[in-house]
């Protein structure tokens, strides 16, 4: 269930590309994550396919980020015990598991440390120190000029991280807003270079990794109205919110659809929530830490609304980790309430609590730990979270096929093939199934189609190859091995067959070619 995949089998990489700084290259990809990327990069170098590696970095990573979230805390509220809490719920919560168990999420604990890092930056930046001598005072406006400078580094890190960084500026502006007591003008003021910043980020993506090619355009392919869609959203927030509660059920990402007679329902449920939230800030709450969580975490579902519409191909979906930057606003108001709690209660009492809590969610994560160590294992959990939903089938039917458990491999496959959705890459595992099952009609049916949809697919060539072999059709599969090498030189499993073909042939010269040639490749991989 990693991307890791993007790198096996691509030597010598084109590591230009695959950080993404090739900008004239990747005007259709639905993201820009370099630093993301490079951290698949660094790790697959370091870590291979070793499960283990990844998962001791990830931790290691993992605590920096809660280390980080209990500077940014502390830096905001001057609070010790209220930052402590805050990381330590945020570090146990099973919401948050992901960015320890998908081994390649390094890029997520990277965003939240960069976040804070920015955030802590621009904070000291404008942070007022009265009656200074005056060559203090020019060494403080000095300092001023670094801390906006660092601020923008590490916001631009974080936005390079993953695209939810852009609620960086609108913390910010929540941060002296709410917290600082400055009028909306002055935050707004303070928080202008990291909207300058975001500006230019974002002419930069529209230009280069168009927003509207990736996400806009995608709209019209969920074939919902506007309400639909609306309802829609309420019911990934509503989801969300319920696993921050009771984390029951939580998976890598659900799907959704509200059927149009149910649109009505979910509106009013999300527009009443919203109603009695708003009341309670206007009436009680005001500025202070609860109206401050709360604005941090509903920032989040303001990214979630266009985040949905990423992927159409893959349905209606949330994933946890969008929002694992904003979540820290529920473990901080949760860490408040624990606070404020252990003023009315007894010490010892108020400490079991805490202890039950953290025990609690420990439990919980640890039962997601254990999903995670088996990849048809997570993946049958999650179709009973998510029965619809294309990447549990798909991976299921993947760990079936490697396993030789073919006819269970062809049942996920086909249930993915009803929605249309990388049929190439279904069509193409259907076609290896039905090749390992003798069914070579059938195989190269499958695997044609996976060519006309996506013919620069050295694989689809390679097993047709495989295929004419075992009907004696020897012309037709060399000359599918020949195609497989002019797409991908370093695929040897083709050369390999190939050389065979030509000695079951007696043609042994151009076999002693072929054979030199996979000598040759397996030197340069080494």
């Amino acid at each position: 269930m990693d991307d890791v995949s993007m790198l096996i089998g691509k030597k010598p990489l084109d590591v230009v590309g695959f950080l993404q700084l090739n900008v004239h290259g990747h005007q259709n990809q639905v993201y820009f994550r370099p630093v993301y990327h490079f951290f698949m990069l660094a790790t697959y170098a370091f870590f291979g396919n070793c499960p283990i590696g990844y998962n001791v970095f990830n931790i290691v990573l993992f605590y920096f980020a809660c280390f980080s979230i209990y500077h940014l805390i502390n830096a905001l509220f001057k609070n010790f015990t209220l930052a402590f809490l805050t990381s330590i719920l945020f570090c146990v919560h099973p919401i948050n598991g992901v960015l320890v168990n998908q081994k390649i999420c390094a890029g997520y604990s990277m965003l939240i440390i960069t976040a804070a890092l920015s955030l802590m930056k621009f904070m000291q930046a404008f942070e007022e120190v009265n009656n200074l001598p005056d060559f203090i005072a020019s060494m403080r406006q000095a300092g001023r000029l670094n801390d906006l400078f660092l601020g923008g580094i590490y916001f631009g890190l974080a936005l390079m991280c993953h695209e939810v960084a852009i609620m960086v500026p609108f913390l910010l502006i929540c941060i002296f807003f709410i917290l600082k007591n400055d009028n909306f003008l002055t935050a707004l003021k303070k928080s202008s270079p990291a909207l300058l910043l975001l500006y230019f980020y974002l002419i930069f993506r529209f230009h280069y990794f168009s927003l509207k090619h990736s996400v806009l355009d995608n709209i019209s392919f969920f074939k919902m109205s506007f309400f639909q869609y609306f309802a829609s959203y309420a019911k990934l927030v509503f989801w969300y919110i319920s696993k921050l509660f009771v984390p029951d059920g939580i998976v890598l990402a659900w799907e959704t659809y509200v059927l149009p007679q149910h649109a009505l329902m979910w509106i009013m449920s999300f527009l009443l929530m919203i109603a009695v939230l708003l009341f309670l800030v206007v009436r009680y709450w005001k500025r202070n830490i609860v109206t401050f969580s709360l604005v941090w975490l509903f920032i989040g579902f303001g990214i979630v609304l266009l985040a949905c519409l990423s992927r159409p191909a893959l349905g209606f979906v949330i994933q946890p980790h969008w929002l694992s930057l904003s979540s820290i606003g529920f473990f901080l108001m949760s860490a408040a309430f624990l606070v404020t709690l252990s003023k009315y209660v007894n010490g010892q009492i108020w400490i079991l609590i805490f202890i039950l809590i953290v025990a609690l969610y420990g439990g919980i994560s640890r039962k997601y730990n254990d999903l995670w160590s088996s990849q048809k294992g997570y993946c049958r959990y999650w179709l009973t979270v998510s029965p619809s939903s294309f990447w549990p089938n798909f991976w299921l039917g993947h760990s079936y096929m490697v396993e030789g458990e073919y006819i269970k491999a062809k049942i996920h496959f086909n249930r993915n093939l009803t929605r249309g959705i990388h049929e190439e890459k279904i069509y193409g595992n259907l076609g290896i199934v039905e090749y390992e099952l003798k069914n070579y009609d059938n195989s190269i049916s499958y695997l044609k189609k996976a060519q006309v949809m996506s013919p620069n697919a050295a694989e689809t060539y390679y097993y047709l190859g495989l295929n004419y072999v075992k009907k004696n059709q020897f012309e037709k599969a060399e000359n599918y091995y020949l195609q497989a090498i002019k797409l991908d030189p370093y695929l040897l499993s083709s050369r390999e067959e190939l050389a065979r073909l030509y000695e079951s042939q007696e043609r042994d010269r151009e076999a002693h070619t072929v054979r030199q040639s996979i000598r040759a490749i397996s030197m340069m991989k080494l």
